[in-house]
């Protein structure tokens, strides 16, 4: 939803030099004509506050200053001194608010707290900044490439031809190397490790006990032979040796004599 469409900032500029007695408004600062507005209105009783920042927040994002309008839209919503938006219209700003800021950030995270800063101040802090997708995803560290496989083969085995696909491509095939940590050891020949679920999406059965404890938590690398798997939630069951984990302490002494 667009408010105000293209209005320019000189309008929102002009708009509240029209209503401050004695022109205060008439003088743009370094700030430029954003902060002549932002003067001009900050505590001013006859000015009418919280329209003069919705309507400065809409100039900026017809013009793509979209963290700029962000916070000016955001307080307008939650100023409410003297020349507050009346209820209706502080309803429509926080509608826009609420759609534009996920739309440029990918989600609501972050508002809440844009909300409590434009609570307590006219003004942006220094290198203010919203953070939109493209940067978002610029800076996210690149994902690791087994992590990929590992939520593909996921993916296919909870396609609703998952069952066969296992049976055709992976049942009693080797499955190349994982990095995981393990969740519990049920009994010594099985452990129940975490691939990319924290509470653990895979089992690795050794053919014989594993002689000695394994304590949650501790890092391995594995692969194995794929023997079953569990749709809802994800779980692939493996047969492994144990030479092809690596991480695994030591076994412990053989109780045979």
């Amino acid at each position: 939803m667009m408010i105000a469409a293209a209005v320019p900032i000189s309008a929102a500029v002009a708009m509240m030099e029209g209503t401050v007695s004695g022109g205060v408004a008439t003088t743009a600062t370094s700030g430029g004509e954003g902060m002549s507005v932002r003067l001009a209105t900050a505590g001013n009783p006859l000015v009418q506050y919280g329209l003069a920042a919705y309507w400065l927040g809409t100039a900026l994002y017809n013009q793509t200053k979209v963290s700029e309008a962000l916070y000016e839209i955001a307080r307008a919503v939650t100023y409410t001194g003297p020349g507050a938006l009346d209820r209706t219209t502080r309803d429509k700003a926080a509608s826009f608010l609420q759609n534009a800021y996920e739309g440029y950030h990918g989600s609501a995270e972050g508002l809440d707290e844009l909300k409590q800063l434009t609570s307590k101040s006219a003004l942006p802090p220094d290198n203010f900044t919203i953070k939109s997708i493209k940067q978002i995803e610029e800076e996210r560290p690149p994902e690791d490439p087994k992590i990929t496989l590992w939520r593909s083969i996921r993916t296919a085995l909870q396609a609703g031809d998952g069952a066969a696909y296992f049976d055709e491509k992976m049942k009693d095939t080797v499955i190349p190397q994982f990095k995981a940590k393990v969740v519990s050891q049920p009994n010594p020949k099985q452990l129940l490790v975490a691939v990319d679920d924290p509470s653990g999406d895979a089992t690795l059965i050794f053919e014989s006990p594993f002689r000695g404890a394994i304590e949650p938590g501790l890092e391995i690398e594995f692969s194995g032979v794929a023997t079953a798997f569990t749709k809802m939630p994800y779980h692939l069951e493996l047969r492994v040796d144990r030479k092809d984990i690596a991480g695994l302490p030591s076994p412990g002494p053989s109780r045979n004599r």
